[in-house]
Order: structure tokens, then sequence, then C-alpha cells
């Protein structure tokens, strides 16, 4: 679980299935930044390969984003998932703004600059007890 506090399921478990997506996504993402030159990917690339429909993204992802907000110099990793038409993450990405599309294209690039840069993301991964996906399952998400 990436917060220190579980959130109650349904089923009673104390584990919801953002989390439980949230704990697949994160270390999906660590992955593409540290092993592909264009570690972007698509809403609907990503669901597809959980197997799970593309708008069921938007709260493990918005998760990660309030859990990395919260730790100093951890850039939004987050923001690598796009959109497929607009090669942009979606509005819920905070340091997106609503009204210039261009400038958004250009603070887009900053922020994936310093994803990809930041040294520590296997450090993040273990704070949160996660390791990269296996070898096998990782090729899946190249």
């Amino acid at each position: 679980m990436i917060k220190n506090s579980r959130i109650p399921s349904k089923d009673g478990s104390g584990i919801n299935e953002s989390e439980n997506l949230t704990r697949l996504i994160l270390p999906i993402l660590v992955h593409r930044v540290l092993n592909m030159d264009n570690p972007t990917i698509t809403y609907g690339c990503l669901a597809e390969k959980l197997g799970i429909h593309h708008r069921s993204l938007r709260w493990p992802l918005d998760y990660i984003g309030e859990t990395l907000c919260q730790l100093e110099g951890v850039p939004p990793i987050q923001g690598l998932v796009i959109n497929k038409d607009t090669g942009l993450p979606g509005n819920g990405v905070i340091f997106l703004r609503d009204s210039d599309p261009q400038e958004n294209k250009e603070i887009v690039k900053q922020k994936w600059k310093k994803i990809r840069k930041y040294p520590n993301w296997l450090a993040v991964l273990e704070k949160f007890g996660l390791s990269l996906p296996e070898t096998i399952y990782s090729k899946a998400f190249n």
C-alpha cells in the first residue's frame, strides 16, 4: 500500500481495488522510466495490459500522485500515462493548466525530463514495499 493507512474495502479485506491497482501501476511506471527511452504509455494501453477499463485508472493514478507529492523532490510519475489523442496526461494531473494547450505541452515535457532524471525511483518503490515487475511480466509493459 502506498499510504500509511489502509482504505477499507467492501469485502472487509482492508484493501480496495484502487489500492491494488496502485501497487501494480507504480512499479510498472518505474520500470518504464528506468528501461525505456520514451516511458509514456496511453491510458488505453495500460488499462488493457491490466485487464481493466481505462476509466478505472483515474483513482489509482490520483492515489499515486497524492502520495508522491508528500515526498520531497519526487516528480509526478503518474504524468507518464497519457491520452492517445492529445499525448498529454489527463486533466487530473496537478501540474497542468486549464487554459493553454501549447503551454501544457511545454510543462509536460519539463515534467517528463524531471521524471526521467530522478535518481531514486527504486528507493521510492522500496519505501512502499514494492519492487520492479518480474522480467517476464515487465516485458508485457514495454
